[in-house]
């Protein structure tokens, strides 16, 4: 839902750069270097294969569901700026392509959301504060909206977006140690209630962009994860749609996010600027291509090889969820204080004799709260090809308790990822 700095999207700086796919597309943001390879052991020579080699294992391919709240048939996106903004007619251009381009259609059918229609952008002459409140942002859009059709936002609509541009001089936060924008997310959805009708708005600060990214790329980027999460969960906090995954898919939701575009934020940082819509945008989670095996993020790229490790999570787990839910997950249980060795076993959907480089890597330690890890990872393995098993032994600290950790292949400069739940209880 805030989208920018969803946790894995903080892990893309090690894990999750590729290669752009227009040459005019931002490219991905810096990256670190990775762990030091793990040694792997040879293989003893003299050891003939088996006569019946086992068929190599296919992932249970991660799925998101639906909560059961409704989704919007009929979207229509009204942007609102302040002032002269610079921007205003490129994003209300971009508003407008969303109409016809196959992007949306090839995004959002799967989940029952009709096409896009774009609605003229409001300009109001007023400077904001420089610093707002989420509470303040849907305060003063149910004070616009009083006005009813009159207005220059007409009448209430719940399948309407209101999309709000705020300048770069404002900064919005979130209470109770929410974070704040540009710092903490780069832009958000939200719901709220006027003239007596729900309705959901989305706001878009304008940060400033990473080396090689355009101010306006961002500003699509970011409009187009909101788009979407608003038209499949519009609702979230009192008529929730999708906004999970399946409970055996857990890690996928503790490193990426539970909504649709949280997780392709998480795992896709290749720039997506399609040739009928010309703007850059992100993709988007689909079932579909996940339940066929094929990278999760529609639309598809016919160029794409799909390939990744799993690790084998043969036990399962109770975490608690909020305040009245426990999840049960697919994990990995060690007892404290000692090792368990698991399989990890490569999969692509283009077969091939191309290998790639897999490691591991704490997501505590790396890309969560950065406490030291109490889990060890070491693969017997530094890489592989499709249709192989190695193996992954996982040493757990004798206060150990919970983990995550995240298998990730790389090959060239495309890297796919795998994150799975170690648990000592």
């Amino acid at each position: 839902m805030r989208q920018l700095r969803t946790p894995l999207a903080a892990a893309g700086a090690l894990l999750l750069a590729a290669c752009a796919a227009d040459p005019d597309a931002p490219p991905p943001p810096a990256t670190s270097s990775p762990p030091p390879p793990v040694t792997s052991s040879p293989a003893n020579p003299g050891t003939p294969p088996p006569t019946n080699p086992k068929p190599a294992a296919k992932p249970s391919f991660p799925q998101a569901k639906s909560q059961g709240g409704a989704v919007i048939k009929n979207p229509k996106i009204r942007p609102i700026f302040f002032g002269a903004d610079e921007l205003k007619s490129d994003v209300d251009a971009f508003v407008k392509k969303l109409e016809t381009a196959s992007y949306w259609r090839d995004t959002a059918t799967e989940y029952g959301v009709g096409a896009v229609t774009a609605l003229p952008a409001v300009s109001f002459d007023e400077v904001p504060p420089a610093a707002l409140t989420n509470e303040e942002v849907k305060r003063w859009l149910e004070k616009k909206l009083e006005a009813g059709a009159a207005g220059p936002l007409g009448a209430p609509d719940g399948e309407t977006l209101y999309a709000i541009y705020y300048p770069k001089q404002t900064t919005i936060s979130f209470a109770e140690g929410g974070g704040s924008s540009c710092r903490d997310f780069g832009g958000y959805h939200e719901e709220t209630v006027a003239s007596g009708t729900k309705v959901g708005l989305a706001v878009m600060p304008r940060c400033a962009p990473p080396t090689g990214y355009k101010s306006l790329d961002l500003v699509t980027s970011v409009s187009s994860h909101e788009f979407f999460e608003w038209a499949t969960d519009p609702f979230p906090y009192t008529d929730p749609a999708w906004s999970r995954t399946r409970d055996e898919d857990l890690a996928w939701m503790l490193v990426a996010g539970a909504e649709l575009s949280d997780l392709c934020t998480a795992i896709d940082y290749t720039p997506l600027k399609p040739v009928d819509l010309g703007y850059v945008v992100q993709r988007q989670w689909s079932n579909a291509l996940s339940s066929q095996g094929h990278h999760p993020c529609a639309p598809r790229r016919s160029d794409e090889p799909y390939f990744v490790a799993f690790p084998e999570q043969p036990d399962k787990v109770d975490v608690p969820f909020s305040f009245t839910e426990t999840v049960r997950g697919s994990s990995v249980k060690v007892k404290p204080g000692t090792t368990r060795t698991i399989d990890v076993t490569l999969y692509s959907d283009t077969p091939g004799p191309e290998p790639w480089d897999v490691s591991v890597v704490s997501y505590d330690r790396n890309f969560g709260d950065g406490s030291p890890s109490k889990f060890d990872y070491e693969l017997s393995e530094t890489s592989g090809k499709a249709g192989e098993t190695m193996k992954l032994k996982i040493t757990a600290a004798k206060n150990a308790d919970f983990g995550v950790f995240v298998v990730t292949s790389r090959r060239g400069r495309a890297i796919h990822v795998w994150p799975g739940i170690v648990s000592t209880y």
